[in-house]
């Protein structure tokens, strides 16, 4: 009747039923699901055959192409968790170089990156640190000592975080490890706050983890006094700790380092004879000084008599001379 009849496209006509009716044409694959899939199959070709795969060309090809997902994939897959740790670091997205040494590094992985991962993200890599009980804490003292060249006022000292971590909870006992940490004490503690550097000082000095000479050598150039009379007394050296506490005009601190000579009354008594005449110099009332006499349990009025000025009057310890 002259209409004009359109065949479907020849990719269309092997699908024609018996019928007469076409089948539908399969769906459109878009450019995003095509790579997909070849990824995918790139993925398994490497995995079924990684063999027989050339690794430097793998990695080079990947570069090269700028396949950052094959490249760390197939790092991964060979177990090659060193490189990866490398990438991220060369892309100094240090984040992830840590996350992935904390599922996969080994010691030497660790010192190896530590120094560098200490001064860029010191708080994440400790938290890593302290779940690898297999490290060596004095050979990660450089990682620490690199971190405390750049660590900022006001901020917790990772560095310390680590090594009381490692004494506390590890047990750890390398003389190397406590005096480093003692070291990082003595310049954190605050002249009006010792507390941390003095507990540590009292804990360890028993069993001697730590150089008695080098901490007090230490604690002399950043003035911490309180641990330097303590040190002196850890030393035997009583009359230098009396000495000092006097100087800074800590009685009750001169009197407790007073009794630390055992089994020498003798010593003791000078040592309380030296307080004594401390504070009468110091002007003290009579009454101040007859309290202190009281308190030593090893002086009598007939030992600070002559400390005292010819024209003192003796009112407040008439009593104690009668």
């Amino acid at each position: 009747n002259g209409a004009v009849l359109e065949l479907p496209p020849r990719k269309q006509l092997t699908g024609v039923l018996a019928n007469g009716k076409a089948s539908p044409s399969p769906p459109k694959i878009t450019g995003e699901q095509e790579k997909l899939e070849l990824q995918k199959e790139l993925y398994s070709l490497v995995e079924e055959f990684k063999s027989y795969v050339n690794p430097s060309t793998a990695y080079q090809l990947a570069e090269s192409h700028g396949r950052r997902d094959f490249w760390l994939h197939y790092a991964s897959l060979r177990g090659d968790y060193e490189r990866v740790v490398e990438y991220w670091v060369e892309k100094e997205e240090y984040i992830r170089a840590i996350e992935v040494l904390g599922h996969y590094g080994t010691p030497e992985a660790f010192y190896r990156y530590s120094p560098l991962l200490m001064s860029a993200e010191p708080e994440a890599l400790v938290e890593i640190l302290m779940r690898q009980p297999n490290l060596t804490a004095n050979k990660l003292i450089p990682a620490l000592m690199r971190y405390e060249e750049v660590t900022l006022a006001g901020r917790p000292n990772q560095a310390i975080r680590y090594l009381r971590f490692c004494i506390q909870k590890q047990m750890c006992r390398d003389p190397v490890v406590y005096n480093y940490y003692l070291m990082l004490l003595i310049k954190e503690s605050r002249d009006d706050d010792e507390s941390e550097l003095m507990s540590f000082l009292t804990t360890y000095g028993k069993d001697m983890l730590y150089d008695p000479d080098y901490a007090l050598r230490m604690c002399k150039r950043y003035g911490r006094i309180q641990s330097c009379v303590h040190l002196y007394s850890l030393l035997k050296l009583y009359e230098d700790a009396v000495d000092l506490a006097l100087k800074q005009g800590d009685i009750e601190l001169a009197q407790i380092h007073a009794e630390r000579p055992q089994d020498d009354d003798k010593l003791c008594k000078k040592l309380w004879l030296n307080i004594a005449q401390h504070v009468i110099k110091s002007s003290e009332p009579a009454s101040v000084v007859m309290d202190l006499v009281r308190r030593s349990n090893r002086l009598g009025v007939e030992d600070i008599l002559p400390f005292f000025p010819d024209f003192t009057c003796v009112d407040d310890f008439k009593d104690d001379i009668c």
